[in-house]
């Protein structure tokens, strides 16, 4: 499978896989400058690349470990989800949980992508639901 995608500034990157079996590719900080989250805030911070996803698949984006171990940073609203209706640039919403102030400069990797197929569902209302043993949900 083959995803289409635009680079939409002279600095994008193509999205990339840093070793052979990575399961996600990596996006970049489309930036001119550095970008400085403090702590507890939360910045978007734009990828300079639009995807155009076929019909029935997502491209979901989530955080990176090792910026999340070694500095607190996170996806905020992990995982993002670039419908295949949607054109537009991707970007990542950074969220920083260290007091230390974190510094996103031009280029970084700063998150994480993931393709996955997304089933054509229904819902169908019924007046029972065969039992299990669980209780309860909660969510």
């Amino acid at each position: 499978m083959k995803i289409k995608f635009k680079l939409l500034f002279s600095n994008s990157v193509t999205p990339q896989r840093t070793n052979p079996g990575d399961s996600a590719f990596d996006l970049f900080a489309c930036l001119n400058r550095n970008e400085n989250i403090r702590y507890r805030e939360r910045k978007t911070i734009p990828c300079g690349i639009a995807v155009d996803m076929p019909p029935g698949y997502g491209l979901f984006i989530v955080p990176r470990s090792g910026l999340s171990v070694k500095h607190g940073i996170t996806v905020h609203n992990s995982p993002s989800l670039i419908d295949s209706n949607y054109h537009g640039e991707v970007r990542v919403i950074i969220h920083n949980d260290m007091p230390e102030t974190f510094s996103v400069f031009p280029g970084a990797r700063i998150a994480q992508c993931i393709v996955l197929p997304l089933p054509d569902v229904g819902w169908e209302e019924v007046d029972e639901l065969p039992e299990n043993h669980r209780e309860s949900a909660y969510v």
